[in-house]
């Protein structure tokens, strides 16, 4: 069911209608994205240290560097589609797809085989974690409340 928000526009019945817990609620959402991309990062340092893991793919330097940095390549391409994408369809759908698409990188990820797996996993990760976080920090910068929106945005690459 929809109900007419003050500003205009329709809004699902079950959103809160306070200022202050939908800011709340748009900051947990911006935190949960930030944080999901500085866990990757900690996560991948802590296994390049885990012998299970070295051993299992036979890396040596050049190949543990490629699987720590093929992320970036991924991250390199998501913005070339994250404006255009986030603009012509919205922000929201702009996070969600991004969400779905890392989700799915996350299960390559967990399901490689080899390094050319992990490395094609680790590559879509990146796009979909670079066209979330490019469509979260414009969503959050155009919906937080004017008063709140540097502490709010300021807030949103903290918890990397």
């Amino acid at each position: 069911m929809l109900q007419k928000s003050p500003t205009g526009t329709w809004m699902p019945a079950w959103v809160p209608q306070s200022t202050l817990v939908l800011s709340f609620l748009l900051m947990i959402c911006s935190m949960v994205q930030s944080c999901t991309g500085g866990y990757d990062g900690s996560m991948l340092n802590g296994l390049n240290i885990l012998p299970s893991y070295t051993d299992y793919f036979k890396l040596n330097a050049a190949t543990t560097g490629l699987n720590t940095a093929s992320v970036f390549i991924g991250g390199f391409f998501g913005p070339i589609f994250a404006g255009v994408f986030a603009d012509r369809f919205g922000r929201r759908p702009a996070i969600f797809w991004g969400s779905a698409v890392t989700l799915i990188g996350v299960l390559l990820q967990t399901a490689a085989q080899n390094v050319a797996m992990f490395v094609v996993a680790r590559i879509v990760l990146g796009f979909g974690s670079a066209v979330s976080g490019i469509a979260g920090g414009v969503y959050l910068s155009e919906t937080f409340p004017s008063r709140w929106r540097a502490w709010g945005v300021g807030l949103l690459n903290d918890f990397y």
